[in-house]
């Protein structure tokens, strides 16, 4: 399920006119070479709870890390990029509860602003967290 839900989300951010689809990746990026990155890993916590007498809820979070350099593209342009995409990109997770297919029949997916930060030597990138929460009944 976790790669699954993964590929989906990849899928998803793609979609986004504010994205180059060649900068999202379904793992950590140790090294960014194109900015704005788009990272999706597992945030680590699943809970699981009894849907009924013959299924069981869980509950898959992943974060989706936006990474965007300050410097170059200027600090203002910068933030402004990333609110944007954030807002985008929640829109879009808003949009299709079900992500495309993968949800659909069995369960739904919840994007929550997380936390906005500055990574890298000198605090040159700043970064914003989306979190995704898939509620799957299976």
């Amino acid at each position: 399920m976790w790669n699954t839900l993964s590929a989906a989300i990849v899928a998803m951010i793609k979609t986004s006119a504010e994205v180059d689809s060649t900068a999202v990746f379904d793992y950590a990026k140790s090294k960014m070479t194109k900015y704005p990155t788009i990272t999706v890993t597992v945030a680590g916590n699943q809970e699981s709870y009894f849907a009924d007498t013959s299924r069981v809820g869980r509950t898959y979070n992943f974060n989706i890390d936006i990474f965007q350099e300050r410097f170059e593209q200027g600090e203002d342009n910068a933030e402004r990029i990333l609110r944007t995409i954030v807002d985008d990109l929640i829109s879009i997770f808003d949009a299709d509860v079900y992500l495309q297919t993968a949800l659909a029949g069995r369960g739904y997916a919840k994007p929550f602003n997380g936390d906005w930060g500055y990574t890298g030597e000198q605090l040159n990138t700043r970064s914003a967290r989306i979190v995704i929460a898939c509620q799957v009944i299976q």
